[in-house]
Order: structure tokens, then sequence, then C-alpha cells
């Protein structure tokens, strides 16, 4: 009991003044009348700011100031929160954060009252776990990461910012939004960060594997002494193209077809060669067969020619292709249009038989060309008559024959021959050379072919 109430109790308990006591007895019977001592002058409250963490409480301590001075602690407080969304407070001042924010905590009694300030956090981020945590992936393709915050309990941290970013952009690049790009071969660190915590991920990037190469074209007929360049394309098994990939060229017929390491193909003879682009094990084959160049047309030589009947003239043919370069060693066949006038054998060979024009065609692979033979008939050089001398007697006939002859002295056969005497009072000729003695004497008997002349003597007794 402190000083004052005893002084109280004291006077009320005198003989003197039994008023007081009745007084003070009945206000002590009053039970909704409080004591002035015993209302609350003030109310403290500590702390007098405070920060919690979501999910985190603690106990604020009120302190009662009655009256007369005293202290009580802490009957009678009634705890509120500004804010219950923030942070609530139970019937003992234990205040549980609830989200983050700011709010007041009150401590009031008889109309007095104490608050304490409080700020709500959001807990800290005590890891941050990405998923995969390790992944391999092929160039192109693309692989999408997964980052959760999370609390020292282990329990992930909601609505919280991410950054993603990488060790390796030439490697593997990353998106706001945790998407991984494959870029090259090779390894790369991803990284997720949250409030300054980060969780990795390990990607390894290797290049999709050539699964098959396809050469173009994969057949060729190419010309002799040409070039061409084939192309080989690398594949996926998807079927999709992949760039950058290393090709060997090779060729099983380097004496035919050899190929360069850029796939450049020059023929240098004919026949077969395989050609084969090599990329990672995988080979695509192109199949070339090299052909002579084709025959475009036929020139002979000479071009026209003159030739007496019996004589023999050699033609030449020359294949020549589009450029007109000579093509040696190509079949030719000979043929006469007019074989009664002009023959000709298999290597070109032309006989003048019959005078007139003949057309030689000399073909090389569906290409002629041709020659114009004129024929005409050899010149009689000279004319001999059989025999030179006759004797005969008067009264008689005698056959004289002529020979026509070329400039060699070989017979021509078929020249028109005209007879004529020298004196016909002595013999006759007929056109065919048959004389008649008529008168003794002498004669010249003369045979003409073509402006030459043979003689015969004939002598009649």
């Amino acid at each position: 009991m402190r000083e004052t109430d005893e002084m109280v109790l004291n006077e009320s308990l005198r003989p003197r003044r039994p008023w007081g006591v009745l007084l003070g007895a009945a206000l002590l019977s009053c039970g909704d009348v409080t004591p002035a001592g015993n209302l609350a002058a003030r109310v403290e409250l500590s702390p007098a700011t405070l920060s919690l963490v979501v999910g985190r409480d603690t106990a604020l301590r009120a302190r009662v100031v009655l009256g007369f001075g005293t202290f009580q602690e802490p009957g009678g407080v009634f705890w509120s929160s500004a804010d219950v969304s923030v942070a609530t407070v139970d019937a003992t001042g234990r205040v549980t954060a609830v989200q983050p924010g700011n709010t007041r905590i009150a401590a009031s009694r008889d109309g007095k009252s104490a608050m304490t300030q409080l700020e709500v956090m959001a807990p800290p981020v005590s890891s941050v776990r990405v998923a995969p945590a390790s992944s391999g992936i092929t160039v192109g393709s693309t692989l999408t990461l997964r980052a959760d915050p999370l609390f020292a309990s282990g329990d992930p941290v909601p609505g919280r910012t991410i950054a993603w970013t990488t060790s390796t952009a030439a490697v593997a690049s990353v998106t706001a939004s945790g998407t991984v790009q494959a870029v090259a071969a090779g390894t790369a660190t991803i990284t997720a960060t949250v409030d300054g915590v980060s969780g990795t991920a390990a990607i390894t990037v290797s290049v999709v594997p050539v699964a098959t190469v396809v050469t173009s074209p994969t057949t060729a007929s190419l010309i002799l002494s040409r070039t061409t360049q084939l192309t080989a394309t690398t594949r996926a098994a998807s079927g999709s193209t992949l760039t950058g990939r290393a090709v060997a060229w090779s060729t099983d017929a380097p004496t035919i077809a050899p190929v360069s390491a850029t796939g450049l193909v020059t023929t240098l003879n004919t026949g077969t060669a395989n050609i084969s682009a090599t990329s990672e094990g995988r080979r695509g084959t192109t199949r070339i067969t090299v052909v002579p160049v084709p025959v475009r047309s036929v020139s002979i030589l000479p071009p026209t020619v003159a030739i007496l009947v019996g004589g023999i003239e050699r033609l030449t043919a020359v294949p020549r292709d589009s450029a007109g370069t000579a093509l040696p060693g190509r079949a030719v066949t000979w043929v006469s249009a007019q074989p009664t006038v002009a023959s000709v054998d298999s290597t070109g060979l032309v006989t003048a038989i019959a005078p007139g024009t003949a057309r030689i065609t000399a073909t090389s692979e569906g290409r002629s060309g041709v020659s114009t033979i004129t024929v005409t008939q050899r010149p009689v050089a000279t004319v001999t008559v059989a025999p030179a001398t006759l004797n005969t007697a008067q009264g008689r006939a005698l056959q004289l024959t002529a020979t026509t002859l070329d400039a060699q002295g070989r017979v021509l056969t078929g020249r028109a021959v005209s007879w004529l005497s020298g004196s016909p009072s002595i013999a006759k000729v007929d056109a065919n050379g048959l004389v008649s003695a008529t008168a003794i004497g002498t004669v010249l008997i003369i045979a003409t072919s073509e402006g030459q002349r043979g003689i015969a003597t004939v002598v009649v007794r």
C-alpha cells in the first residue's frame, strides 16, 4: 500500500470522523468508480520504432504510468494495429508482420496511448535455385531456364525481379525471361540474380552432327577439257541445313576428273569418275561421265576439186567444235552422192569415173561437210593409126584402127575419131576407118580426135 493510500485509510479509522469512514466505505463498495490514483496518466511503449521481416513476430513492451506517478505493467492495455494487412498485434502486444509496408501499433488505456512505428520488410533472398542446373544443347537450339529465389528456410520468395546474364555470349546468350540461345560450341555459365543473390546453370553447347551430305549435281556428263563447280550441302538428321561445316573433296579417278579443295572438277580424259564430298564421316557422291568435245561442224579440204576421168584425189575431213577448233581422232564416214561420176572410199580417196559433178560428204557425230568434185574427160594427147603403112592392090578394101592416148600414153576409149583421105581419087576412107583402094598411087589416111591426128600411109598397086 502506497503512502498516500495509508494516509487516507488512517484518517478514515479515526473515531472522531465517522462520516469519512462511511464515505470511504461507500467508495470502496462501488465497482464503477476508478480511484483517481488508478487512472493512467500516460502510456509508454517501447521500442518507438521497429522493423520486422514478413512472417516474423515480436513482443512490444507497454508500461502504464498511474495518476500518482506509479507504474503498472501492462494490465488493462488495449493493443491495435493501424493496418492489419501490414501487421497484426494480439492482446499481449505480440506483433506479427504480414506483408511489406508501414503501420503503427498502439497501446491504449484510459484514453491515453502510445505508438510504435513499424516497418514490415520483405524477407531477404537467401539463395537462387536455377533449373536445370546443367544442360547440354546443340548450336541453334534454345532452352528455357527457371530461377526460384528462396528464403533461408528453402521456401520460395514470390514476386521478385530476376536478372539474367551469361558469361560467354559468343557461346550462349540469354533473354530477360531466361531463354538460352545456343550460338557456338563451348561452355557458358548462365546467372540469375535476385536482390544481389545469384544462382547459376552450366550450359554446354555442342554442334549438331552431320547426318547426310548432298552433292549437286548427283550425276553429270561433262565435255573433255572443261571445268565445272560441284556443291556439297551438309544436313542434320532432321533435314535442316548445317552451315559452316568443313567439307573434303576427293576423286576416285584423278587422271579422268581431278577435283580441287573447293569442289572444282577438271576433265582430263574421257571416262567416269566418282567425286566425293566428306564431312564428319558422312559422304555424298557425284558420278561424272567425261565425254569428248562434240563435233559441231565438219570441213573438207579441198572444198572443191576438178579432176580428170580416172584420176584420184585425197580429201581430208576436219571435225571441229563450236569454237572452230579441230577435233582430231574423230570417226568420219564418206559417201558420194553421184558414185557413177566419182566414188570415194572410207579414207576419203576419190576416184573420177565419168565426166560430171559429184558431191562427196564427210560425216562425223551427225555433222557433215561437203566437197564438190567436177570430173572431166582426159584430153587426147596423141592418135595412133594401125597399120601405119599399108600396101594394097587396086580394088581392095582395108581396115585401119585409130587409138587415142593421153599424155601419159594411156589409151582413151570412147573418144570420137574422124577419118580423112588425103587423095580420095586413090583411096577413100569411111567414118569407121575402112579404106577402099580405087586407083594406083600413094595416099595419106588421117584419123583426128580432139584436135590430135594420127596418119597411115596407103600404097595402092
